[in-house]
């Protein structure tokens, strides 16, 4: 009797534990995004194939995406695209991705070949990039991705010449900066430099020695 008692309460142990298994996978099912991306904008190409190039975008407009390099006026490929679960097809250029975002600011496109674009948003559709001067940074900013990891009370305050860091209430970076004519900014201390882009409230870095990304917002 104590033995059949024994392989009753195992099975309904088992049985439980299943259920909360199927609940928990069944729930991720549920969460998974179903809502269209959208990727309307100016993105610029900050590493590519494992290249790093710095003057190369991919604009997305309602219908169509161009792909600008070394500066040129004019797209040296365009496509209409489409996005759907996940994927974005470009079939002018015969190019297919998967789309892996990080962020509302930076994603990553996927080829089959498992080459990998990573893009960074750093306008409009409408090609307008803010030019890097110290007046146009100037402010607080809360410090929101680093890499792809979220941060939360860390903030960073720009004036016209010096940057404070404040980590959980404490300042961890006093330092001066300048902005040199070709869009980076230079730390006095520590040594670092950073290539900056401006959109809108959001100010974008990314490590010019080791391609990592930082996304600030503007708050005051």
């Amino acid at each position: 009797m104590k033995k059949k008692t024994h392989v009753i309460l195992g099975a309904i142990v088992i049985a439980v534990i299943l259920g909360a298994v199927l609940f928990f996978v069944l729930q991720g099912e549920g969460n998974e995004s179903t809502e269209e991306v959208s990727l309307k904008g100016t993105w610029l190409v900050f590493q590519h194939a494992g290249e790093t190039p710095r003057d190369e975008f991919m604009v997305f407009d309602d219908t169509d995406v161009s792909y600008y390099q070394k500066g040129d006026s004019k797209p040296v490929a365009t496509s209409e695209y489409s996005i759907k679960n996940g994927k974005l097809e470009a079939p002018d250029i015969e190019k297919s991705f998967t789309i892996r975002i990080i962020s509302d600011n930076n994603v990553e496109l996927i080829e089959p070949s498992t080459i990998v674009w990573r893009l960074l948003l750093v306008g409009g559709s409408d090609v307008d990039i803010t030019e890097i001067v110290p007046q146009n940074i100037e402010g607080v900013y809360d410090v929101k991705v680093v890499g792809e990891e979220s941060r939360q009370e860390e903030t960073m305050t720009f004036t016209e010449s010096h940057l404070s860091f404040v980590q959980g209430g404490s300042e961890t970076i006093s330092s001066d900066y300048y902005i040199s004519e070709d869009g980076i900014l230079h730390l006095m201390t520590p040594d670092r430099e950073y290539y900056v882009y401006v959109n809108g409230n959001n100010l974008l870095f990314i490590g010019v020695a080791d391609n990592g990304v930082w996304e600030l917002h503007k708050t005051e």
